[in-house]
């Protein structure tokens, strides 16, 4: 699977339906009340330079900080898929290790199967498994 992080917004599904949601609930409402303020109150701040600045500066910062907080929730939302992800992905394998077990033949083959299968999950350098036979000592296989 391709990086999340070195995909455009506008390539992923969920990045699209966010951002659509996000638009039309916060950016829409602060350019319709920078308009209303735009067309009331700054009229009325006529030769008052300092209010004037004062509310530029206020919705540059409410500007600045509602994209601060789409990014964050992009960034959630692309943790959340990440790590769901990878739970599927270690479910499939739990699934195919079952299913290996469950047509081994033997227990030299169930022995394959578990550490195969150790070493896929964990991603681990080795993997050592212990039989003991009835009749003799401990072995390692």
């Amino acid at each position: 699977m391709e990086n999340p992080k070195l995909q455009s917004l506008f390539s992923q599904k969920l990045d699209r339906a966010v951002f659509a949601t996000y638009f039309l609930g916060a950016v829409v409402p602060l350019i319709a009340l920078g308009a209303i303020a735009h067309h009331y109150a700054l009229p009325a701040l006529e030769g008052a330079a300092r209010e004037t600045a004062g509310l530029i500066g206020l919705f540059t910062g409410i500007g600045t900080l509602s994209l601060a907080c789409f990014y964050a929730l992009r960034r959630l939302t692309l943790s959340a898929l990440a790590r769901t992800d990878a739970d599927n992905d270690r479910l499939a394998q739990l699934l195919e290790v079952s299913g290996g077990l469950s047509t081994a033949a033997h227990e030299q083959e169930v022995a394959r199967v578990a550490v195969r299968s150790a070493l896929h999950l964990t991603h681990a350098p080795a993997a050592f498994v212990l039989l003991r036979a009835a009749d003799k000592p401990l072995t390692l296989n």
